[in-house]
């Protein structure tokens, strides 16, 4: 639980909550919905960002690189997920 202490993780946690309340908001047909989706991709992306930087700033280029890359990879490719299994699951994240 050391972890539930980055602000990022926290981030991309209520961005996924965020998100399913957007979308049950939306399909029982709330204007609100749009609102509240509009805010998800605010702190998705803002959640994405920090992850990119965080993965870059954490890791050395000569230490480690297969694992930088892996975790650029995963980062990219599936954004809000990415950023939370790097924040779950990586060693060397500090604040």
């Amino acid at each position: 639980m050391k972890n539930l202490k980055k602000p990022n993780l926290v981030l991309g946690l209520f961005s996924f909550l965020l998100l399913f309340i957007g979308i049950t908001l939306r399909a029982n047909g709330f204007k609100a919905g749009d609102y509240v989706l509009g805010l998800t991709f605010l702190c998705g992306l803002i959640h994405w960002i920090w992850a990119i930087l965080d993965v870059f700033k954490n890791y050395r280029v000569n230490s480690g690189s297969e694992n930088r890359i892996l975790w650029i990879i995963l980062v990219v490719i599936v954004p809000p997920f990415g950023g939370i299994c790097y924040y779950t699951m990586s060693k060397t994240v500090r604040m």
